[in-house]
């Protein structure tokens, strides 16, 4: 197993177009559809630019992710007027530890999350029940080239 480097941060504030739904591990893709283009797209409508990384959060995280509330949320410029379809909300300051994988989205939970995840339990940090991955560089579900930034909240 390769070495996780694992690097303890806050995530800033940031104003985002969001929308919510409840997953699960089994139904996750279902889920998200084609909501991430829809997003980008009525943003695009309303005159707006997207400024960031998209941030997919997960809320109420366990070890079997049956049941969880996932945000997909797409940041703007602060002080936006949005009147689009989404919800536009700001997201709190995130402290957490971190680190960064680099790859497909098949590998993404099987090697990247377990790999962070059991670092993280070494690290013995007290962590919340809610995740992040935040897309930094996006290719495509099967470019080895994608790089996502996993987040994991600490209390």
């Amino acid at each position: 197993m390769s070495q996780v480097t694992i690097e303890k941060k806050t995530a800033p504030a940031q104003t985002v177009i969001v929308h919510t739904v409840q997953s699960s591990l089994k139904t996750l893709f279902e889920d998200i559809g084609t909501v991430p283009e829809a997003i980008m797209q009525d943003i695009a409508e309303q005159g707006l630019e997207i400024t960031g990384p998209s941030i997919f959060e997960y809320v109420g995280c366990t070890e079997e992710m049956e049941d969880f509330t996932l945000h997909m949320c797409f940041p703007i410029p602060e002080g936006s007027e949005y009147n689009g379809s989404f919800t536009q909300v700001t997201i709190d300051a995130f402290p957490c530890l971190e680190t960064r994988y680099i790859g497909n989205m098949t590998d993404l939970g099987p090697i990247g999350w377990m790999q962070f995840m059991n670092a993280v339990q070494e690290s013995q940090e007290p962590v919340s029940d809610v995740m992040r991955e935040v897309y930094t560089e996006w290719k495509g579900p099967e470019s080895s080239e994608n790089i996502v930034e996993l987040q994991v909240g600490i209390k």
